[in-house]
């Protein structure tokens, strides 16, 4: 009994201590660094945001299996009812609809799918996504059938771009027996512009994202405290002070990284991503095209001509959703993801690295079927951007 007491106050002590370490190594830092006060300010709008985002994760993870349960819990919390259009929670809260939508819709639940599209549509009346849910539950609702299919033939008009009206519409045409308008329809999303709008708009970041280092060594710590590995609990606020120090002292992971760039697969039907980066940076963020509606699978990430591996947990989802590793845009404003890849092996020489980035797309046409964006797709002459191969 005497042991486990003095263990229990040696686990108190030393958790104190590094926290006290912890919080001397930041005062002695942002007392002699105006950036990096700047980006500790930041931070502490993350962890607001972080408290919306782990909550939605939590959320998605059981929506990807069917479960809406969790989801909808969520969102009748004071909370986050509260939050509304223009609020800092409110792309968690949209990201939350957006996929409860999805799997309401895909469950043909159509009652609840009515009730949350129209809650999503009240929220923004201009989101064209929650226009086509709302407009696709009422097609499905007795006495309000026409007045569905009358609001999706409207706005179908007014945006033919967008994939969730498209196949919505589409479905409208085949139930009514209009099998071969509803069929031309459905092909003519099999056109240069198909391909085009998958390929164009890509975007590749990186940063030295304060939030994901922080984060990484308080995880390590809680991990160290946990496991009683009190000399490798040590040496975490010591890695962390060499860590806060390099990027204090270097210019080069100070400069946050941007290149615009077009994806075009290779022989081997992969997409590759390639570009010369800072070492020691912390984070790679990759945005998709606007409103792209497509899927990511196998994943891959190569430095230096390794191939790494990374950890669920490695990945953030923006305007995105993933299900047993497979990463899907559905038309959604702005999608993007952030790979935090600080616990890396990044060993090598030089102060930069050579990143390859790699993995497959599949387009996803109006009736929501697939076709990998192959080579042979890519170079058809009917769908290449000049007509020819």
């Amino acid at each position: 009994m005497p042991n486990s007491r003095l263990k229990a106050k040696l686990l108190a002590n030393s958790a104190s201590m590094i926290g006290a370490l912890l919080m001397l190594t930041f005062l002695f830092i942002t007392l002699n660094n105006k950036a990096l006060i700047d980006n500790l300010g930041k931070v502490w709008v993350n962890v607001y945001q972080e408290s919306y985002s782990s909550e939605v994760r939590r959320a998605l993870v059981e929506l990807r299996s069917g479960q809406t349960d969790h989801a909808i819990d969520l969102l009748m919390q004071s909370d986050w009812s509260s939050v509304r259009l223009g609020d800092r929670g409110y792309r968690f809260k949209r990201q939350l609809l957006s996929n409860l939508c999805r799997i309401l819709y895909d469950n043909k639940n159509y009652q609840q799918l009515l009730y949350w599209a129209t809650a999503w549509r009240l929220l923004d009346e201009r989101d064209v996504n929650a226009i086509a849910y709302n407009y696709e539950a009422l097609r499905h609702t007795e006495g309000r059938r026409k007045e569905g299919r009358e609001g999706l033939l409207k706005n179908f008009r007014k945006f033919p771009e967008n994939k969730h009206l498209q196949r919505f519409y589409v479905w409208t045409l085949f139930d009514a027996g209009e099998v071969e308008q509803a069929t031309e329809l459905a092909e003519t999303s099999l056109n240069p512009d198909w391909v085009r709008s998958a390929t164009v708009g890509w975007e590749l970041r990186w940063q030295w994202k304060t939030r994901h280092v922080i984060t990484n060594y308080v995880r390590l710590l809680k991990q160290h405290l946990a496991n009683g590995e009190w000399g490798d609990a040590w040496e975490v606020p010591k890695n962390m002070w060499r860590s806060v120090l390099e990027w204090k002292n270097s210019e080069l992971l100070k400069e946050k990284g941007y290149s615009a760039i077009s994806v075009f697969p290779n022989q081997d039907d992969r997409i590759h991503i390639t570009a010369d980066i800072p070492r020691n940076i912390s984070t790679v963020r990759i945005d998709l095209p606007p409103h792209a509606n497509l899927r990511i699978s196998d994943f891959s990430l190569t430095i230096d001509g390794d191939s790494k591996n990374l950890s669920p947990d490695a990945f953030e989802y923006i305007n995105l959703f993933e299900t047993q590793g497979i990463i899907q845009a559905d038309s959604q404003e702005d999608p993007f993801f952030l790979v935090n890849i600080l616990n890396v092996n990044k060993t090598g020489v030089g102060p930069l690295m050579k990143v390859d980035i790699s993995f497959q797309i599949a387009l996803i046409d109006a009736l929501g079927q697939e076709r990998l964006l192959s080579y042979a797709l890519a170079t058809d002459s009917r769908f290449s951007w000049d007509g020819s191969e």
